[in-house]
Order: C-alpha cells, then structure tokens, then sequence
C-alpha cells in the first residue's frame, strides 16, 4: 500500500517501510523551469538603480514560480493518482503512476480545482471561482465534461461519493461580504448531500459555534467527519484589517523610502542601520505558530497539552478538532481527538495526520504510520 499526501503545497509518498519523499511534479517542474529562463531573459529591464527609479525593480525572492503548487489527491479507477495543480493562472489535472510517469488529464485558464474524489471514472472537484467562493463541479474522465452541480455566494469544499455513486457529500458555507463586495466573513460550515436522483440538496449537519468538515464514507457506510470549534471570520478579520489599513500605507511608505536612501544614498533611514522591521515576517518564521485551515494554532502549546491529557502519541493539532462517526440514525462517536484530515484504506482502516504524523488506527490500536509535516488531501492506493 502507498500513502500519498499533501504537505506545504508538495506531494509526497510513504508506505509502511520507507519514510515520506517528495512525489515530485512534474507539471511544476516544467513551469519553475519556463519562469527561469524568462526571467533570465528580461532580468536586465527589473534590476540596478535605473529599475528602481522608474518603479521596475523586482525582488528577486518574489519569484512567480512560488505561485505553483498542489493542491488535491485522488484514487484514479485504474490505481493510479489523479492531483490538481496551479501554476499561475493555469489550473490543471493529471494523472501520475507510482512510477512518476505523468499524463495530461485537462488544463485551463482561470481553471482552480482542489480537493477531489473519484468514483466510477467521475471526478468531483471543489473548484474555486470569482470572489473566493468554490462550488462543486463533477468531471468525466472518460469525456472530459465538466458540470457544475452547486452555486451561490458559498464556499463547497471536500466533496465525496457516496457508496452508491447517487450522491455527493461536501462541507458548505455562506460568505459574508462588506459594501465594496469583498469577502469579510465566513459562516459556520455544514455537511450537506447532494442527491442526483431528486437533484436537490439537503444539510445533514450544521451548528452556529462548530465547523464540519471533511466528509468521508467508510466502509461501514457510516459518515465521517471533522468537527472543530468555529471562529467568527477564520478565513480573515475584515476590521481588523480595515483598523490596520492606514498603518500598514505608512510601512509600506516607509520601506520604501529606506530602500531608495540605501540604494542611492548608502545609508539606512532607521537609527540602527537596519531597515524597517516587520513583525508579521518574524512570526512567519517561527515555526511554534501555524496558520491551518484559517486558525493560529500554537504548535509546541498544544502538543503539551495533548501529551497531558493521555495522548499516546500527541501531535500538534487541538483536542477540538474530532473526527466524528455518524451511523444512520443520526449518532455520534468521536473516533480521535486532534485530527487534522484522514482517509480510509482498502480494508477500512483509517489513516489519520495529527499535524505531526501520519496515524494507522484499526481494530481499536492506534501506531505510527510515518511522521510528516501538515500532511492533508490523504490518498491510500493498494
């Protein structure tokens, strides 16, 4: 069995005896390598002090490559695995062996596809549209139709099939926007069920204080899912950027006043010699503090505080967040507490990321299956 996954924008691929390497694209590849020689090309007209003064000085650290990355696995019918891809403005699928062999399945323009399931030879993609919102759309591999079952001012994520193939299961959610139109909010997310023989839609489960995420089957034909705690605005604090706007201009001013006194007077404006300090950049770097799915979450404070309450191996992902078993009649059981994403193997046994590993839970044992960073968009394939 290959474990394939998602980490900081990458695939990587572990079985039971190796550890996690990188699954690399080959897409992205292609694509760093196209931005290089252009850049290479045109790098004279954006560098020197003649660049800076007419306003055409690019960094070179802000590289157009960084804007490639991965971001959906699925089982493909004939073993193989299916990912999503964007590079730029391009979004694209294709399949890719477990020998790295790669093949074109589609790519488009302004095409964004990321969480996906496939069952049947029909590919349900979260695919995300104008002003943030994403719907789900199916795609025939066989074909290469794409149709948009969902729409609205929401946001569809994780969709998942069925045992019969008759339905769809995806977490949704409202956003609200401001006056101007842009995204301000987001309201607590649902699991809702898509039906194809009464074409309609029904919510199976929502709160106003949790988030459900993450619907799977099982192979007990139960739902599964992740509950975690809802934060008012956790996709982003529309006042407090509005609060923050007229001093991050005057940073922003201010950076760029320093960088003009040390490139054409040799002298830094601070008192220090340094330039400005941005302190966001600072907490970016230190790896205590992670930004997942919309939430802080202090890495090093929680695994302590999974470690005290019993768990045997504490990851860094909050007791809050459960994954949930929901049988037909409606009741719940918490399978594990801390879970970030899962998936299911071919013999119904769960794999499990708590941030820090990849957990094998079956038949009431739980081990390590690998340890791995953030691993999401968890893909089992025998």
């Amino acid at each position: 069995m290959k474990v394939y996954y998602t980490s900081e924008n990458k695939m990587y691929v572990t079985d039971t005896k190796s550890e996690p390497k990188e699954f690399v694209s080959q897409k992205i590849e292609t694509y760093k390598k196209n931005i290089s020689e252009i850049r290479q090309k045109s790098e004279w007209k954006h560098s020197g002090t003649g660049a800076a003064f007419t306003g055409t000085l690019r960094n070179p650290s802000d590289d157009e490559a960084a804007n490639a990355y991965v971001c959906g696995l699925a089982a493909a019918p004939d073993g193989r695995l299916i990912y999503s891809v964007l590079t730029g403005e391009v979004g694209g699928l294709y399949y890719k062996s477990e020998n790295g062999e790669e093949n074109h399945i589609t790519a488009a323009q302004n095409f964004q596809p990321f969480e996906m399931d496939c069952r049947d030879g029909r590919l349900a993609i979260s695919v995300e549209y104008g002003g943030g919102t994403r719907h789900i759309s199916v795609y025939d591999l066989s074909s290469g139709n794409l149709t948009e079952l969902t729409d609205g001012d929401t946001l569809e994520e994780c969709p998942c099939w069925s045992e019969t193939g008759k339905e769809l299961y995806f977490s949704t959610a409202g956003i609200g926007r401001n006056r101007e139109g842009v995204a301000a909010a987001v309201s607590p997310r649902e699991i809702s069920v898509y039906s194809f023989e009464n074409n309609e839609m029904t919510e199976l489960c929502g709160s106003e204080d949790l988030d459900y995420i993450c619907p799977r089957i099982g192979k007990d034909g139960a739902l599964y899912y992740i509950k975690r705690p809802y934060k008012l605005g956790n996709d982003g604090n529309f006042w407090l950027d509005f609060l923050l706007f007229p001093v991050r201009i005057i940073k922003a001013i201010g950076g760029f006043l320093n960088a003009f006194s040390i490139m054409f007077g040799g002298e830094s404006l601070s008192s220090d010699g340094k330039s400005f300090h941005n302190p966001l950049k600072a907490k970016q770097k230190d790896d205590k503090e992670l930004f997942i799915a919309g939430n802080i979450i202090n890495a090093e404070k929680t695994e302590k505080a999974n470690r005290r309450s019993g768990d045997k191996n504490p990851g860094i992902i909050p007791h809050s967040w459960q994954l949930v078993r929901r049988n037909h009649l409606g009741e719940e059981e918490i399978v594990r507490k801390g879970v970030m994403d899962y998936s299911f193997t071919a013999d119904g046994s769960l794999i499990v990321s708590d941030g820090k590993h990849l957990l094998k839970l079956s038949e009431g044992k739980e081990e390590i299956f690998c340890k791995c960073r953030l691993a999401q968009n968890i893909v089992a394939i025998e």
